[in-house]
């Protein structure tokens, strides 16, 4: 399936809250499918590592290229 992408990422980013010195730290993992040349479907699980962080969510999304 020429078509079907699998995708991930993990990173951090900064506390809003200044008095910790926890960051969030996040596992995401998804596919995209693209759709036609220039529109893609996404659809993905991000994961919490850290307190800080939420355990877990659903991402979705659409993209359109022009």
């Amino acid at each position: 399936m020429k078509d079907l992408k699998l995708v991930g990422d993990f990173g951090f980013e900064t506390n809003p809250d200044s008095t910790s010195t926890n960051p969030p730290v996040y596992i995401l993992g998804g596919l995209i499918y693209s759709v036609s040349e220039n529109l893609d479907i996404g659809l993905g699980v991000k994961g919490g590592l850290t307190k800080p962080e939420t355990d877990i969510a659903v991402r979705g999304g659409i993209s359109y290229r022009f």
